[in-house]
């Protein structure tokens, strides 16, 4: 809820070689800031990075997939 929070936590990941961004919402009548990593070209790699920054903060993150959508070559 806190926007230094979030630009601190932003700050700190990027120390550690992350590149995240922060995505600031509205639900409701309050704004949130979400920090934003990847995307990950492997599942592993994102649970892996979810799991360090569980471990090493107060914060707990969670892991957004999103799938490809696969192109079908055949014309119809």
């Amino acid at each position: 809820l806190e926007e230094d929070r979030a630009l601190n936590a932003l700050k700190g990941l990027e120390r550690e070689g992350h590149h995240p961004r922060m995505e600031t919402v509205t639900l409701g009548d309050r704004q949130w800031h979400r920090i934003l990593l990847g995307p990950f070209s492997e599942i592993s790699a994102a649970r892996k990075t979810r799991d360090t920054i569980a471990r090493q903060s107060s914060f707990q993150p969670i892991l957004v997939h999103h799938y490809k959508k696969i192109r079908d070559n055949h014309k119809e």
